[in-house]
């Protein structure tokens, strides 16, 4: 595996940072077609993406260099490689960094919330299935060990640094599992595209991207566990998401949203 696609001299560029920005500019073009058949403004939703994206991503990364500027300012390998270290916790500060400035966007901007919502499930689930290729490339998110034909070894010493990856191992391949996942969750979602009431088509990536994500993390390995070891981080994030879209089904979209739709 590569999980540094090239350098320039002090200047690294990891695969999952190339293959992370290909998967938020095939979302946010996605998005803005969307936004088109919903009848969503596609300015302010190329603003709503771009700005939580931002917030995310810096949001995390200014953290993590906060927490570990010591270590950051001895060893320069690990400033390179800081775009490509990825860590549950420091992940989680992000999205929720980036979903909180994205909400209160949404409010000032005055923009729908479900139909807005509908616009996102689709292009999150084809973004991450792209993503989840760079993670495979890196090495992070990997799997547990397995004897199965299809078990992936990697020998990187920058993926055992940056992602903490076992070495000489045949490991399960869950960041392609999951890809595989999304992009059959992303044709779902565009099948039902036109037939779900405001609020239906995010709820549905909700529940069904939560199921998977629940049941890949028993093969991921690394996982860090909560709740007396009952769950991983993972999967309380997979059980929240699993509610949050159980609720934007049963609060369903009023018929007046529907009209939106041509």
């Amino acid at each position: 595996m590569h999980p540094l696609l090239f350098q320039f001299g002090p200047i690294a560029v990891p695969s999952y940072g190339v293959f992370a920005a290909i998967g938020v500019l095939t979302a946010l073009f996605l998005s803005v077609r969307l936004a088109r058949v919903f009848g969503a403004d596609p300015n302010k939703v190329w603003n709503l993406i771009v700005l939580m994206v931002f917030s995310a991503i810096v949001g995390s990364r200014l953290l993590m260099v906060l927490l570990y500027w010591g270590v950051l300012r001895t060893v320069p390998l690990w400033r390179m490689g800081l775009a490509a270290m990825r860590t549950p916790w420091f992940l989680l500060a992000g999205c929720a960094l980036g979903l909180l400035i994205g909400f209160a966007y949404m409010l000032v901007a005055r923009m729908p919330l479900r139909r807005t919502l509908d616009v996102l499930a689709a292009p999150l689930a084809l973004g991450h299935a792209i993503s989840c290729i760079g993670s495979f490339a890196a090495g992070s998110a990997f799997g547990t060990p397995t004897t199965l034909p299809w078990g992936v070894t990697y020998n990187s010493k920058l993926a055992m640094l940056w992602s903490g990856t076992p070495q000489g191992l045949p490991l399960h391949p869950t960041q392609l599992y999951e890809c595989v996942v999304e992009l059959a969750i992303f044709c779902v979602l565009m099948v039902l595209l036109r037939r779900l009431a405001p609020g239906e088509l995010m709820g549905t990536w909700l529940v069904l991207f939560g199921i998977s994500l629940y049941l890949l993390d028993f093969l991921r390995g690394g996982n860090v566990r909560i709740l007396n070891d009952s769950l991983t981080v993972g999967q309380a994030l997979a059980v929240l998401m699993v509610l949050a879209g159980g609720m934007l089904w049963w609060k369903r979209g009023t018929v007046e949203e529907s009209a939106h739709i041509p």
